[in-house]
């Protein structure tokens, strides 16, 4: 209710989450690192809070997730080489503009919304 009430629209990664989370064949050994962050975020249920935000809020569209988080959301440019983006939570490009890296992708998808790249209204 605090969501509709606040905000008119909002905007989502059009992403599949069970295939993200869908486990490798056995015979493909997974790093323990991978293992934990797919238990994270198998708590965190992503899919589950973004059900409940598109019945919460009338205008929810959803963006292509496509290189959101690659993308520098002020210049264009791609990541700078340097950084591992499972690592670092800021965002530098190779033009040198540094941001959280969440803000950079929340910017791209706020773009893409507005540019009328909307994959479901």
């Amino acid at each position: 209710a605090r969501l509709r009430w606040r905000y008119e629209t909002v905007v989502v990664e059009d992403t599949d989450w069970r295939a993200l989370m869908s486990r490798p064949p056995a015979e493909e050994q997974e790093e323990p690192e991978r293992l934990n962050r797919r238990w994270f975020a198998r708590i965190a249920s992503p899919g589950e809070i973004r059900l409940a935000i598109q019945q919460s809020v009338e205008d929810t569209r959803q963006v292509d997730a496509a290189y959101t988080s690659q993308r520098c959301s002020q210049c264009g440019a791609d990541r700078a080489a340097e950084v591992d983006p499972a690592t670092e939570r800021e965002y530098r490009c190779e033009a040198g503009h540094r941001m959280a890296a969440w803000q950079n992708a929340a910017r791209n998808l706020l773009a893409a919304a507005a540019s009328g790249e909307v994959v479901r209204a």
